[in-house]
């Protein structure tokens, strides 16, 4: 991932089309991080968690993805705790963290390939 052209496209379940999906995405473009997280809501949604700073397109009218900063209050309270300067995700959320320019993700229980 390099340069502001890059396009990341979120979409939820397995997809192996080549086209663009019409419904059920994020697309995010001029990411000023390489890190992005997935919360997993217990209603079955994806909330994408990324920088304030990035360019983000949104379609969703199944509401299965949603964006975690939308509502960061009331998403923190139910997703985080905050110990001093850190914050980690609470214990029981399922969540994966992806680093976007060495193409891996990593949960509580490690690498994912």
């Amino acid at each position: 991932m390099n340069g502001e052209d890059d396009e990341i496209y979120f979409i939820p379940g397995r997809y192996s089309g080549e086209e663009i999906p019409l419904d059920d995405y994020v697309k995010i473009t001029n990411l000023d991080r390489d890190f992005v997280s997935v919360v997993f809501s217990k209603d079955n949604i994806l909330l994408i968690k990324i920088d304030d700073y990035s360019d983000v397109s949104q379609r969703s009218s199944h509401g299965l993805i949603k964006l975690y900063n939308d509502d960061k209050d009331h998403n923190d309270s139910l997703y985080i705790d905050f110990k001093g300067t850190k914050s980690l995700y609470k214990k029981g959320v399922d969540f994966i963290n992806i680093n976007l320019s060495e193409n891996y993700a990593w949960n509580l229980e490690g690498k994912i390939k």
